[in-house]
C-alpha cells in the first residue's frame, strides 16, 4: 500500500497482513479523491476505523489541514506516522467510534467512515453519532467505503459508485457544493 500522489507520493504504508482486514484499494483510493478533488486541500478531516491510516494520510500528502486518526488499535497508525516526522499535522487517537465522537470538541470538513465490513451496523452507528453530536463544519463530506451490496442512505446529497466488491458514497453535507467539481 502507498500514498498515491502529492507531497509523499509513493511512501509505502506498513499494514496488518489479515484476511479480516481489508485495505483501500490503490484504484478505490484514486477514484475517491478524484471525487473529492479540492474539498482535501485546507480540511480539516477525520479517519475513523483508521487502521493503517491510508485515507488520512492521503489526505495529509494531498494538502489537508489537519487529520484525527481514530482507531480502537493504533499499532499500524504509529508505525506509519513515524514516517511523517517532518508534519506535524495529525493525532493519533485509541479509541471506540462511540466514545471518540461522542466527546469529540471539533467539527469537521471531511470524515472517511471505512469500519469493519463484519460489523455493517458500524455505518449507520457511527453516522448517527455524526449527525447527532454535529461534528461537521458547514461545508462537510463523508466518504463511506463499504461492501458492493450494502446502500447508505440519508436525507443529504450522495454520490455512489462502485468499483469491484467496493463501494464508495459520498455524502454531500454541504448545500452549496458540488462533489463534481
Amino acid at each position: 500500500m502507498r500514498i498515491i500522489t502529492g507531497q509523499y507520493k509513493g511512501m509505502h504504508l506498513d499494514y496488518a497482513l489479515d484476511e479480516k482486514l481489508r485495505p483501500t484499494k490503490d484504484r478505490v483510493k484514486e477514484s475517491m479523491f478524484n471525487i473529492l478533488s479540492d474539498h482535501v486541500t485546507d480540511a480539516t478531516c477525520l479517519d475513523l476505523f483508521a487502521g493503517c491510516g491510508s485515507l488520512g494520510f492521503e489526505a495529509i500528502s494531498r494538502g489537508a489541514h489537519w487529520v484525527d486518526f481514530v482507531d480502537i488499535d493504533n499499532s499500524f497508525l504509529k508505525k506509519n506516522a513515524s514516517k511523517f516526522k517532518d508534519n506535524t499535522n495529525f493525532s493519533i487517537h485509541r479509541a471506540s467510534f462511540y466514545h471518540y465522537v461522542k466527546h469529540c470538541n471539533k467539527r469537521y470538513d471531511l470524515i472517511f467512515l471505512d469500519p469493519p465490513w463484519t460489523q455493517l451496523h458500524f455505518f449507520e452507528d457511527s453516522l448517527k453519532l455524526i449527525f447527532e453530536f454535529d461534528i461537521l463544519s458547514e461545508r462537510s463530506i463523508i466518504v463511506c467505503e463499504h461492501p458492493k451490496d450494502y446502500d447508505i442512505s440519508t436525507e443529504f446529497e450522495q454520490d455512489t459508485r462502485s468499483f469491484g466488491r467496493s463501494k464508495l458514497t459520498v455524502i454531500n453535507h454541504d448545500k452549496k457544493s458540488n462533489l463534481s467539481g
